[in-house]
């Protein structure tokens, strides 16, 4: 609803756009108050803003629809514009906690394909407000099944001075890495800081790139968990600074050992050229025991002297 408002500021005095809004108003006491029907723009804009707003929650879809083709579709046809600019909010969405009203996933699709069609399917489609993120995603999920052509990131920007303000944006398709800025009649070619970083003050899209390749290689990781497996090795140092010297009854806190992650299969003499890499024991100094986990919780101690040397560890 913001950014439908500053929408309606933009253009209100524009002859050339057609700004249409259907949304709940409640005589002006529902956020934020503005879009009464009255408002029909100013200057050479007037009669070129339309709005329909809605006077309480709960709005059906069927009231949507009726609204939609009696007013919007013809009011839109006439006008016959070169382009049509969905501002997709999906704030009357069915299980939206603010806006309280029914309008389902199909209905926002099929509204969005009517309106689509006034203007030869010419159409950008702008993902915006909404409070309940499954109703946003299937919402959205069924316009991307209408429009799967061309996909874009926007960046809007409202540039300010000592004699008011314009706003101009950044459009990337999403497929490639350049970005382009629209200021008035002018495009240029940008680069990401210009379009991301020094909007946001921070490195937007690397970081969400970085977030994405961490959650791609967890997923790898534990794609090929069952094929690893964690040995934590506890030396002499570890059994005297956490149990002491004199009487060795009990274990160490594994948690505060080193921990070796290793193939199933590697051999025990591959795994003792390890630890004498990470703790510079050389191996024929090494001797090794397994600590085996009794049913009372308590721990016995087996020589593992027996090892063969090419065996793996799982092998015993």
């Amino acid at each position: 609803m913001y950014t439908m408002a500053m929408a309606k500021e933009i253009f209100e005095g524009n002859r050339t756009v057609l700004y249409i809004s259907l949304h709940r108003h409640e005589h002006g006491k529902f956020y934020p108050g503005t879009g009464a029907a009255d408002e029909v723009g100013v200057m050479d804009g007037q009669g070129y803003t339309v709005n329909i707003p809605w006077s309480q929650s709960g709005i059906e879809i069927m009231i949507t629809y009726l609204l939609f083709s009696k007013i919007v579709l013809p009011i839109a046809s006439e006008f016959a514009p070169d382009i049509t600019i969905v501002s997709a909010g999906f704030d009357a969405a069915r299980g939206d906690p603010l806006g309280c009203c029914d309008v389902t996933p199909a209905g926002y699709a099929q509204m969005t394909h009517m309106l689509s069609s006034v203007s030869g399917g010419k159409s950008l489609v702008i993902l915006e407000e909404g409070y309940n993120l499954r109703s946003i995603s299937s919402s959205a999920h069924q316009l991307l099944r209408k429009y799967r052509s061309f996909f874009a990131s926007i960046v809007l920007v409202h540039s300010s001075g000592v004699h008011g303000g314009h706003y101009y944006a950044y459009i990337r398709q999403i497929l490639l890495d350049q970005w382009f800025k629209f200021d008035d009649e002018r495009v240029t070619k940008e680069d990401v800081k210009k379009a991301l970083v020094e909007q946001y003050g921070g490195e937007e899209e690397i970081r969400l790139k970085k977030e994405q390749e961490e959650k791609e290689h967890k997923k790898k990781e534990k794609a090929k968990a069952h094929l690893y497996t964690s040995i934590k090795v506890a030396r002499d140092d570890d059994l005297a600074q956490q149990i002491g010297r004199d009487i060795y009854f009990d274990l160490v806190d594994h948690d505060k050992v080193y921990s070796f992650r290793i193939q199933n299969d590697m051999p025990f003499n591959l795994f003792k050229d390890e630890v004498a890499k990470e703790f510079s024991i050389p191996v024929e100094f090494q001797r090794f025991w397994l600590w085996a986990n009794r049913q009372n919780h308590t721990f016995v101690l087996i020589d593992l002297c027996i090892l063969k040397k090419n065996c793996s560890l799982l092998d015993n």
